[in-house]
C-alpha cells in the first residue's frame, strides 16, 4: 500500500494491473472501499479521500461538486493508466458520473452503489440543516443519526457497520462536512447521453436519506446498460 497526494487531496494506491479509482460518499472516505481490496488482487486501485473529507483539507472557499471531479480527474492523470474504471457510493456516484460526461476519454466503465441524479428538493433541504447542525454542534449527533438511519438488514448482516459510519462520520470536520453538505445540496443531474461509450453497471439496495428506491431506479435507467439489486 502507498499513500499519496496531489495538491492537497491524499489517496492510497494499493496493488497492480488496470486501475479502479473508488470515490466515497458523503460522509465516508477512502477507508469505505477497505474491505473490498482483498477480492481485486490484478487491479491498481485507487482510494482519494474527496476534499474536506478523511485526511484530504478542504480548499479555501466554497466546495461545489466541480471541486470534487476536479480532484478526483487531478488523480486519475496522476495515478495514469488510463482509461479507469470508477466505482462511486451514494455521492460518489454523481462525482463519478461528471467526470465521466466530462472526461470520457480517461473512463472505461462506471459503477454506482447507491447511485443518484441529484437530490430531490425535501433532501436538499435536509442536506442544508444538516450543514446547519454540522456548523452549531459538531459531529456527535449526525454521527448517531447516520448509524441509526442504517436498514435493519445491514446492522443484521454486519454488526461493526453502524460503529464504522458513526466512527467515519466524527472523522469528519464540522466546517468540512457542512461544506460538503452544501455541495451536494447544489448537485444538478447530467444525461447519460453526455457519456455514450462508458460502460456503466448500477446497484441498488435499501434507501437512505439520499438515495430512495425510486432515484436508484430512475439512475439505473438512465445510466445503466446493467443494474443489479443487492
Amino acid at each position: 500500500m502507498t499513500s499519496a497526494s496531489v495538491g492537497r487531496v491524499m489517496f492510497e494506491i494499493d496493488g497492480e494491473g488496470p486501475s479502479i479509482i473508488f470515490v466515497h460518499g458523503l460522509g465516508g472516505s477512502s477507508n469505505s472501499f477497505q474491505m473490498l481490496l482483498g477480492e481485486l488482487r490484478g487491479f491498481r486501485c485507487v482510494r482519494p479521500d474527496l476534499p474536506g473529507s478523511g485526511r484530504s483539507e478542504p480548499p479555501f472557499g466554497k466546495l461545489t461538486m466541480a471541486t470534487f471531479v476536479d480532484a478526483v480527474a487531478e488523480v486519475v492523470q496522476t495515478v495514469g493508466n488510463t482509461p479507469v474504471h470508477l466505482v462511486g457510493h451514494s455521492m460518489g456516484t454523481l462525482v463519478c458520473q461528471l467526470l465521466a460526461a466530462r472526461e470520457p476519454r480517461l473512463v472505461r466503465s462506471l459503477t454506482q452503489f447507491g447511485a443518484i441524479l441529484e437530490p430531490s428538493d425535501s433532501v436538499r433541504q435536509r442536506l442544508k440543516d444538516r450543514a446547519r447542525v454540522a456548523r452549531q454542534d459538531g459531529m456527535l449527533g449526525i454521527a448517531d443519526d447516520a448509524a441509526a438511519g442504517l436498514s435493519s438488514t445491514s446492522k443484521t448482516a454486519n454488526l461493526l457497520a453502524a460503529p464504522f459510519v458513526r466512527e467515519s462520520h466524527l472523522r469528519q470536520g464540522a466546517d468540512a462536512f457542512a461544506r460538503s453538505c452544501e455541495a451536494l445540496a447544489d448537485a444538478k443531474a447530467i444525461t447519460a447521453a453526455h457519456c455514450f461509450g462508458v460502460r456503466s453497471n448500477a446497484f441498488k439496495g435499501v434507501p437512505d436519506g439520499c438515495v430512495t428506491i425510486g432515484v436508484a431506479f430512475d439512475t439505473m435507467r438512465r445510466w445503466a446498460n446493467e443494474h443489479y439489486g443487492v
